[in-house]
């Protein structure tokens, strides 16, 4: 059985598309100043009952958090 070369490539881009929140999922403790419990999901960041869309980009073992809606929208951490 032969493979094509563009399916060898189409796997390949694939392996490198957004897992969502991977490492960050789940429910996060924020000590100091103003605590508070931080849940993401693969869509969602629920802060202080504020629910906010969310994209996520892996850059590495960084994931950078891009604010599709609420009162961040359009920033990134």
């Amino acid at each position: 059985m032969k493979i094509s070369p563009i399916i060898i490539v189409v796997i390949l881009f694939l392996t490198g598309c957004s897992k969502g929140a991977g490492d960050l999922s789940g429910t996060w403790k924020m000590e100091g100043f103003m605590p508070m419990t931080v849940k993401y999901t693969d869509e969602h960041e629920e802060a202080m009952g504020i629910i906010s869309e969310v994209s996520y980009e892996h850059d590495g073992k960084d994931i950078i958090v891009s604010y599709e809606s609420g009162m961040a929208k359009g920033n990134n951490i």
